[in-house]
């Protein structure tokens, strides 16, 4: 009985996940790290994310509902070729502490799940028969898939205002976490973005961030690295300088929005430093002006005590390289 309990809460939870990708699929892929492009890319997450953990729910209610072990196969077979991607990735594509988290978890489900189905194994349900599809199709599992079907309709239809709630609770999370908090004292190297100028969608331009004590130190700000930034929860106001290493556009896009962000986000009352080769100059003038607009406006839109006026842009801090060494 404990063992069917424990497959029930997993139900439960992937009950829950599934809901959520099919009712507010922006917000789930957001908190999942997931960043959808464009309507087909919400309708990917709906159907294939909310799909699999309803139907990862559907058969653990089923084992637990039943007590038959046959049942249980199936999620289990799914977590664990989610933790074998989850495993590639890690070799593959770097390092991750929230992916590092997911697994741990699924390795918990997944041993839970099998020692479930070793016991209901070793204690067949009295008079147990072939597989026949009352099992599945019954008033039981019938009515359950109604309440969920009721359940999904009212969170469609009350989906603004649950969404609204949901993103101020993942916002504040964003805003209050600290990466640089959770590490030792020391010197830290993370790539921000590693691509070049064609695009893809698995990488920003380049942008690295050096984490000295508790300072944050960017270099170069190719496009889309701020957002790249942002998700892996550094914070824009926390940054002490940006160096720049040339001035190729897939090393400088995206330092307008990080300066503005960098501003806005900590009501910052000087401007960022921004080192570079000569020419450096140009390049900081060119973004703030480009910029001088905006940042009017949002003093006058959020007020001097949010974005004090003098703390706009970046200030061009110039130096040479030693004689004989080529730029």
């Amino acid at each position: 009985m404990i063992f069917r309990i424990l497959a029930g809460l997993i139900g439960l939870l992937f009950l829950n996940i599934g809901l959520g990708f099919m009712a507010f699929p922006d917000i789930l892929a957001t908190a999942f790290f997931v960043q959808p492009a464009h309507a087909q890319g919400l309708n990917a997450i709906r159907g294939d994310f909310g799909g699999l953990f309803l139907g990862m729910s559907f058969f653990c209610f089923l084992g637990a509902g039943t007590g038959r072990a046959r049942w249980l196969v199936v999620p289990s077979v799914f977590i664990v070729l989610i933790i074998a991607g989850r495993l590639i990735s890690l070799g593959l594509d770097g390092y991750s502490a929230a992916g590092a988290q997911s697994i741990l978890l699924e390795i918990g489900m997944v041993l839970v799940l099998i020692s479930a189905i070793a016991v209901l194994t070793r204690n067949p349900v009295a008079g147990e028969k072939d597989f026949e599809i009352s099992e599945v199709l019954n008033a039981r599992s019938l009515t359950i898939v109604a309440l969920v079907a009721l359940i999904l309709a009212g969170l469609v239809f009350s989906q603004k205002k649950i969404g609204l709630t949901l993103a101020r609770f993942i916002a504040t999370d964003f805003m209050t976490s600290n990466v640089i908090n959770d590490l030792p004292d020391g010197l830290h190297v993370a790539l921000i973005g590693s691509g070049a100028p064609l695009p893809d969608p698995r990488r920003a331009s380049p942008c690295t961030a050096v984490i000295a004590g508790k300072k944050l130190y960017i270099i170069d700000t190719g496009p889309s690295s701020m957002r790249k930034l942002e998700l892996m929860r550094f914070k824009p106001e926390d940054i002490q300088a940006v160096l720049l290493t040339h001035f190729h556009s897939d090393h400088i896009g995206d330092l307008g929005e990080l300066m503005l962000k960098r501003w806005s986000g900590g009501a910052m009352k000087t401007p960022l430093d921004v080192f570079g080769p000569t020419g450096v100059e140009t390049v900081v003038s060119g973004f703030n002006t480009a910029y001088s607009l905006d940042s009017r406006y949002r003093v006058r839109h959020h007020g001097p005590e949010t974005v004090p006026p003098g703390g706009a842009g970046g200030v061009a801090r110039p130096f040479q390289f030693p004689p004989g060494t080529d730029e």
